[in-house]
């Protein structure tokens, strides 16, 4: 009966040209094809498979009524699909402490990336943290997906997840993939998550995706079904007190003579988010002879070039690049240094989430719906920012793109204002 009420709609959906047009005229608000090809291609095949999913599940689920307010709920097993960015993976945290404190009972699992693992490594609201590559979210999301191994991987790791019976497995990010392959093929008792990309009728309950919400009150909403209040905290990393003492003395190995403020610079971002290193290295100087002391340079793997070019245009008497570091140990160093320079990336949430004050960079992106700092940190928006027009990684206003015309606009002698407002009651020249 299924296929029968679905058949008359069957070549509709199945008529390719329509997707066409459809990714052929998908370009964000203002900026025309400010939307890579790649993208395009990906959310008409998310179209595509979510009216497939839609012929094999015509109606909702309906499962959460019955389950709220059951002690299954109170004292279940919840899994927490947490797949995305490093940014996204440390948003999450207020949301899983929000669950375990409204369920003390219950126990909490984390299905994460290999490399976002240390942000939920010794946190306490964390019970068991399971691991998938996910590779659709690496920096080659093509190879990665036709490796056989991972296929693999991943069929052990819904199997184990189906063996466990989650009572409600929640997707933060709320992504087709997520839903099918570790929620639809899993059969927990309750689903949620957004259907931004496809998926209601796999859901047990609706929550709209408002994209003017901030990133961790979005996800904070995916709660509400369970009667939990929407109530944002700070994102938070849990270092051991050994982690950040090794931390302190690898700075005063590599500056000697430490004295206030240790300041941290992180040239790395999407290259429309990216400051140009010029202004980097002009900062750095500038900073490096108004507190009389080098500047650490941070950055992540995929950016290990700019940082060693950022070197270079400085020089070895301004900043220090500290190479590269496994991700605790770089939290570690974050919470160890009194402030943190970057633009909106990954360091700029490690920062707020260790308790480190920073000097946050924004041009295409918008601080009222990424940003989360510490009590006393600075955010530095540009003056002609595109933010208003949605998430966008080319720059519309000019050829190459890279940098974005916004984060241009914002200067050197603003961020160095910035610096020295943090730094002023505590620093000391003598």
């Amino acid at each position: 009966m299924i296929w029968q009420r679905g058949l008359p709609n069957l070549k509709k959906w199945w008529t390719i040209p329509k997707y066409l047009d459809w990714f052929s005229h998908n370009t964000q608000s203002g900026l025309p094809n400010a939307t890579p090809m790649r993208k395009r291609l990906k959310y008409a095949a998310a179209r595509f498979i979510d009216r497939v999913v839609r012929l094999l599940t015509p109606l909702p689920r309906s499962r959460l009524s019955k389950e709220i307010g059951s002690p299954s709920l109170a004292r279940g097993q919840y899994l927490l699909v947490v797949l995305d960015h490093l940014g996204d993976a440390i948003m999450a945290t207020p949301a899983i402490a929000a669950l375990k404190s409204h369920f003390p009972e219950c126990s909490v699992t984390v299905l994460t990336r290999p490399v976002n693992e240390p942000v939920f490594r010794n946190n306490p609201h964390v019970d068991h943290i399971l691991l998938d590559e996910a590779p659709w979210w690496s920096a080659r999301p093509v190879l990665g997906c036709l490796r056989p191994g991972y296929w693999t991987s991943l069929a052990r790791n819904i199997s184990r997840i189906r063996r466990a019976r989650f009572d409600v497995i929640i997707d933060l990010r709320g992504d087709l993939r997520h839903l099918i392959l570790f929620g639809a093929a899993t059969s927990p008792k309750v689903l949620l998550g957004f259907s931004k990309t496809g998926g209601e009728t796999l859901l047990s309950a609706h929550v709209p995706y408002d994209t003017s919400m901030h990133e961790i009150d979005k996800k904070l909403a995916l709660l509400s079904p369970l009667g939990i209040a929407h109530v944002r905290t700070r994102p938070r990393i849990y270092l051991l007190p050994a982690e950040i003492a090794q931390a302190r003395e690898f700075i005063a190995h590599v500056l000697g003579d430490i004295r206030f403020p240790v300041i941290l610079m992180d040239p790395g971002a999407k290259p429309v988010q990216r400051w140009p290193l010029e202004r980097f290295a002009v900062l750095a100087c500038n900073l490096r002879r108004r507190f009389h002391q080098s500047i650490l340079v941070s950055t992540g793997p995929l950016y290990t070039e700019l940082a060693e070019k950022l070197v270079s245009r400085a020089g070895e008497d301004s900043v220090i690049f500290v190479g590269k570091m496994a991700l605790r140990d770089h939290m570690a160093l974050v919470a160890a240094c009194d402030v943190v320079v970057s633009c909106d990336t990954g360091i700029a949430h490690v920062a707020s989430a260790v308790g480190t004050k920073a000097v946050t960079l924004f041009g295409p992106t918008n601080p009222a719906e990424f940003w989360h700092g510490v009590e006393g940190a600075r955010i530095l928006q540009s003056p002609e920012p595109c933010c208003a027009k949605g998430l966008h990684e080319i720059c519309s206003k000019r050829a190459d793109g890279v940098p974005g015309v916004c984060i241009e606009r914002i200067s050197e002698s603003e961020v160095e204002n910035a610096v020295w407002d943090l730094c002023k009651r505590e620093y000391s020249p003598t």
